[in-house]
């Protein structure tokens, strides 16, 4: 086929994203001018072809945002909920992530600042000289639950009605906390290249990848559930999850389970059994004993755009050569976390569409079954 062919064919492909009434009023005569166009340019040579698809397919768009335009069905658009929803979740995202960003690094600082004196601490109180490893998990653990509130408050403002605020804003803060907090326990407790190799430890931190995912996935499914039982367990689970891998953890180091193999493949059979419970849950969210497409939708949806994200963040925005720490003024530091805290904001505009789209593709489901439970109290309170 022919790059003539070709153009000619993506062309009247494209005229389908016209309004119909504009479509079946000029579509074939567009369609002609611009094959006798094409074929003009295609006696001048590749390069004159080349010229003109260029020109034809830049103009496209601009030419298609003007029709609907005029004709009121892009307003319509823009209005309508999945759009209105994702436009919404671009921006809280990114709004989020910028904010957070700049909380995680001022709260990690202010941590770190004081290590010595908060290991002093815990030596006197508790006795223990494993304070630079409760430090850590501390920074972490704080950190996160204080951008996990902000990140609940946002997904409350954006996606739920006022009575469900309380509800999201929990779900939202604990369903933050749990893939950091997990995945800190799992990092923080054990030196993981050491006991497992790297390439164990590759594999293992791609499955706890994951498990982080179906946290999230979880939270939204719980977050939108109306049972209070999944509710209950969520709140739970979010400290239950920790603090159960960090007791494993322990056990497996006082019955001498500390070869790669053997580690390994116990390590790796908890994060299943997390991911079975997770599943359990989100079952249990809904109305009706069924897997919930949302569950899965978020689960996967966060998983592959986060690798994408990071891909493309990689891509545009390589990492900085960081220079040693006393050669960093406080000027250069927080200039350096505002940076990072924009490139986070902006490459995790994907996902609040994402999330916003699926979320308004939900609650438009919803409208009847909350009409006939509407129903069905007026009609028990007038008989």
């Amino acid at each position: 086929m022919s790059m003539l062919d070709i153009s000619i064919k993506v062309y009247g492909l494209l005229l389908r994203l016209y309004p119909r009434s504009f479509r079946s009023e000029f579509g074939e005569q567009m369609l002609l001018d611009f094959t006798d166009m094409a074929a003009d340019a295609n006696k001048g040579g590749t390069y004159s072809m080349f010229r003109f698809c260029l020109h034809e397919f830049f103009e496209f768009p601009i030419n298609l945002l003007r029709i609907h335009l005029k004709d009121g069905r892009m307003l319509k658009i823009f209005l309508s909920q999945p759009v209105n929803y994702g436009l919404r979740g671009a921006v809280g995202f990114a709004m989020t992530f910028f904010i957070v960003a700049i909380l995680d690094d001022f709260i990690y600082r202010k941590i770190d600042s004081s290590s010595d004196a908060i290991i002093g601490f815990l030596f006197d109180v508790f006795h223990t000289a494993r304070g630079p490893q409760f430090v850590s998990l501390l920074s972490v653990f704080s950190s996160v639950l204080v951008t996990g509130l902000l990140f609940g408050i946002m997904m409350a403002l954006l996606f739920a009605d006022r009575s469900r605020y309380p509800r999201y804003i929990v779900v939202g803060m604990l369903g933050w906390f749990l893939p950091y907090g997990v995945t800190s326990v799992l990092v923080e407790t054990f030196n993981m290249d050491f006991y497992l190799g790297s390439k164990h430890a590759g594999y293992l931190m791609n499955l706890m990848w994951i498990l982080s995912s179906s946290f999230l996935g979880l939270l939204f499914v719980v977050a939108r559930s109306d049972k209070k039982e999944p509710y209950y367990y969520f709140i739970v689970g979010a400290f239950a999850y920790p603090l159960l891998l960090y007791f494993y953890i322990q056990l497996l180091f006082r019955i001498g389970l500390i070869e790669t193999p053997r580690m390994f493949i116990a390590l790796t059979v908890l994060v299943i059994i997390y991911l079975g419970t997770v599943l359990i849950l989100a079952i249990k969210s809904e109305e009706t004993p069924k897997i919930p497409w949302m569950f899965f939708v978020f689960a996967f949806g966060y998983f592959l755009l986060s690798y994408v994200t990071s891909f493309i963040y990689w891509q545009f925005f390589p990492s900085l050569q960081a220079s040693p720490l006393g050669d960093y003024t406080e000027a250069q530091r927080w200039q350096e976390t505002f940076l990072m805290a924009t490139r986070a904001g902006i490459f995790e505009i994907p996902l609040g569409i994402f999330v916003g789209i699926a979320l308004a593709f939900q609650k438009k489901n919803n409208p009847i079954k909350l009409q006939s439970t509407v129903n069905y109290y007026r009609v028990g309170k007038r008989s």
